[in-house]
């Protein structure tokens, strides 16, 4: 009987050493498990680490890189980037620059060739002159909201064609641009915007050298403010353009300026336009009238080309009208103009015939011609 009350004795230590070793585990799993889903939850986003050896820095200053990379990001924080800091780099094909940089250097990434791709953050303000001079490779630019100054030839002798802006604040478009780009570039430089009002404030060129080679392409905007002379091609295909009003310091309005602005129903030309170039308003279809100024000398070769005009107002100041410059007005039924033009109407009001010959552009328009 004794042997059997120590046996039962010890099964109940053995059974209670068990319980006790899977309780720990069950606790301890759960524990575990606990942790690892708090771990999870708080666990940090994996963040950017710069090589800061490749950077001298001082004082939050970049003050030349020592790397080899092809594509560079500035480390959060610099501020500025010195002068000549990338200048000559043969390797480096993009670089970002964050919110951090206020300052771009002159000459910071002179002929960086091979240099194709910037990408500003909001924040940087200004670039010092030659910047980015000789970066053949630059071809196309997206400027922030946050940069007010661009110095002299910042991107001289770049290929740049085109620039898009972010509604940008630029206290003077003229001056800030004032040879900024290489004149020798015959390329055509196509601005992306949604507004030009405050840049054409002055009668300034809008890019000093070459200001032809201005284009603002594929934009937004449905109505514009000038008062500085219109460059050629400006404003071609800015299919929402609706209403058009020039300042008294316009005196030209250049060639294809407003061609084929669909949209485009209202024009008041300002008291000093002079001289109307070629295919200035080529197929604005939905301009049905626009009244001439008595100081207009000169309308050019289709400058009025496939309009939507009714009728036409030709003041007697005007001393040339070229072939064509009311071709192809096929809602035109009344034209006025000097009888010294009388012998003229068929190059200057007709259309292509049709299939059978017949001049369409003559036969509903009534002219009346005065001394």
């Amino acid at each position: 009987m004794y042997i059997l009350y120590c046996l039962i004795g010890i099964f109940v230590i053995v059974f209670t050493v068990v319980m006790a070793i899977c309780l720990h585990k069950k606790t301890s799993s759960k524990f575990f498990a606990s942790k690892k889903s708090e771990f999870a939850v708080v666990a940090a986003a994996p963040t950017i680490i710069y090589d800061r050896t490749e950077f001298e820095i001082q004082n939050d200053v970049l003050t030349k890189y020592l790397g080899n990379a092809l594509e560079v990001r500035i480390p959060n924080g610099v501020k500025e980037i010195r002068s000549s800091a990338f200048d000559r780099n043969q390797r480096i094909r993009s670089v970002f620059i964050p919110e951090s940089v206020k300052i771009i250097g002159e000459r910071a990434f002179s002929n960086c060739v091979m240099l194709s791709k910037i990408e500003f953050s909001e924040g940087i303000a200004l670039i010092e002159q030659e910047a980015f001079r000789d970066c053949t490779s630059l071809l196309c630019l997206t400027l922030p909201q946050s940069l007010t100054t661009i110095k002299k030839r910042a991107f001289y002798g770049c290929k740049l064609n085109e620039i898009h802006f972010r509604e940008n604040n630029l206290n003077n478009f003229c001056d800030a641009f004032d040879g900024a780009f290489d004149d020798n570039y015959r390329g055509r430089i196509r601005l992306y915007i949604s507004s030009l009002s405050a840049w054409f404030t002055k009668p300034y060129r809008l890019i000093y050298y070459r200001p032809y080679d201005l284009y603002v392409a594929d934009s937004l905007m449905e109505s514009a403010t000038i008062n500085a002379n219109v460059p050629s091609g400006c404003f071609s295909f800015c299919a929402s353009l609706k209403n058009v009003e020039l300042g008294n310091n316009v005196e030209e309005i250049g060639g294809d300026a407003f061609c084929n602005c669909t949209s485009l129903k209202s024009v008041k030309l300002g008291s000093n336009v002079k001289k109307i170039y070629n295919s200035a308003f080529n197929k604005c279809t939905l301009l049905e009238s626009i009244e001439f100024p008595s100081n207009v000398e000169e309308i050019m070769n289709g400058a009025f080309y496939d309009c939507g005009l009714k009728s036409v107002s030709i003041p007697n100041n005007v001393v040339v009208i070229e072939d064509r410059a009311f071709y192809c007005c096929q809602n035109l039924r009344t034209a006025t103009l000097p009888s010294a033009y009388r012998a003229r109407i068929n190059s200057l009001f007709g259309s292509y015939p049709n299939r059978d010959g017949y001049n369409q552009g003559l036969s509903n328009i009534t002219f009346t011609f005065y001394d």
